[in-house]
C-alpha cells in the first residue's frame, strides 16, 4: 500500500492533524530554537552578573588595603627619615590628615624590633621582614583584622585593617554578597557569612588580594532563571502548540 493510499484511508481528523503538523512543524522547531537560545543567553547574562558582583567586592577590599598601605608607607617613610626619636608622633600627624586610614600602628627597625607603637595592634610576628618598597599582607594573629607591613628606608611599619572596615568596604560594593572569607597560608578571617561550596544558593569564586598574599572567597546569591522566566521565553512556542491544537479541535 502506497503512502497516498494510507493517507486516504485516515480519518478527516487524523488527516488534518498531519497537514497541520507538516505545515507548522518547521515554525515550531524555529520557535523552540529561539526560545532555547533566549534561555541560554539569559543564563550567561546572570552568570556574568554574579561574577561582576564578586569582582566588585574583591576590588573594594583590595582598594581599602592598598589605601592603608600607601598612607602607612608615606607616613612611616617621612617619620623614620627624621630618626627614631619622635618617629611615631610624626607618623601619627601624617596619618591624621589622611581620611579613612588606620590610626593604630607600629614602627620597627630593619631587624623587626619595635621602635614605638600607637594604639594596640596585637602580635606582629605573623609578618615577615620586608625590604624598602615592599608590602606583606596577612591575617592578623589573635585579632579580627588584616595585618599590613610596609618596608621603608631605615625600617618598617605595621598596622591592622579592622574587620568592621573590611565589612563596610564589602557592603559599599553593592550586589547580593552573602559571604566573604579572607585566607592566607595559615589563617582565615570571616568578613561576612560563610563561603561554603556546598551551599547551592551561592555562587562562590576566589580572588587574589595584596599581590597574592591573601585569597578572598566571595559568595553571591545565585541568580537563576525561574520557571516563570523560562515559560515567558518559551511563550511563542507554547502559543504555536495552542494554536495548532485549537485549530484541529475546531475542525
Amino acid at each position: 500500500m502506497t503512502a497516498a493510499e494510507r493517507f486516504a484511508r485516515l480519518s478527516t481528523a487524523a488527516k488534518l492533524l498531519l497537514i497541520l503538523t507538516a505545515v507548522l512543524l518547521p515554525i515550531g522547531i524555529a520557535l523552540a530554537l529561539l526560545g532555547n537560545n533566549g534561555i541560554r543567553q539569559a543564563s550567561v547574562a546572570l552568570e556574568g552578573r554574579n561574577q561582576d558582583q564578586s569582582r566588585a567586592a574583591a576590588s573594594a577590599i583590595e582598594s581599602l588595603i592598598a589605601r592603608n598601605a600607601l598612607a602607612l608607607r608615606v607616613a612611616a617613610n617621612g617619620a623614620l627619615a627624621g630618626g627614631a626619636a619622635g618617629a611615631c608622633e610624626r607618623a601619627q600627624r601624617s596619618l591624621s590628615i589622611a581620611p579613612g586610614v588606620v590610626s593604630n600602628f607600629e614602627l620597627e627597625d630593619g631587624d623587626g624590633k619595635p621602635i614605638c607603637t600607637v594604639g594596640q595592634i596585637g602580635d606582629t610576628g605573623v609578618l615577615p621582614l620586608v625590604a624598602p618598597g615592599d608590602i606583606r599582607v596577612r591575617i592578623a594573629a589573635g585579632a579580627d583584622a588584616v595585618a599590613i607591613r610596609v618596608g621603608v628606608v631605615n625600617g618598617m611599619a605595621t598596622a591592622n585593617v579592622p574587620l568592621n572596615e573590611l565589612h563596610a568596604a564589602m557592603k559599599d560594593s553593592g550586589g547580593n554578597i552573602e559571604a566573604v572569607v579572607l585566607t592566607d597560608e595559615s589563617r582565615e578571617l570571616r568578613v561576612a557569612g560563610s563561603s561554603s561550596q556546598s551551599d547551592s544558593r551561592m555562587r562562590v569564586s576566589q580572588w587574589p588580594l595584596g599581590n597574592g598574599n591573601l585569597i578572598a572567597r566571595i559568595g553571591v546569591t545565585q541568580a537563576r532563571l525561574t520557571t516563570q522566566d523560562q515559560l515567558i521565553l518559551l511563550l511563542p512556542l507554547l502559543m504555536w502548540v495552542a494554536a495548532a491544537m485549537i485549530a484541529w479541535l475546531l475542525v
